[in-house]
């Protein structure tokens, strides 16, 4: 092999591998993307089940004291 194929197919070599790694980035970057909506999403859904539990909670209160009322003759 001469010089110049030598130089040629380093030339080439590189552009591939430039090629691939900016694919491989690209796909990094997408899956990056997704985990971080994924992640946002799992918060959403986190904080809404936290509001749902302190509004039965509340709402359990608020029915434990209506039946003690009742109970103890105060309603």
């Amino acid at each position: 092999m001469t010089a110049q194929q030598m130089l040629i197919l380093a030339i080439v070599g590189g552009l591939a591998g430039g090629v691939l790694w900016s694919a491989f980035m690209a796909c990094a970057n997408a899956l990056a993307a997704r985990l971080t909506a994924w992640e946002e999403r799992e918060a959403r859904i986190g904080a809404a089940r936290a509001r749902a539990a302190r509004v039965v909670e509340v709402g359990a209160r608020s029915a434990g004291a209506d039946l003690d009322n009742r109970t103890h003759g105060h309603g």
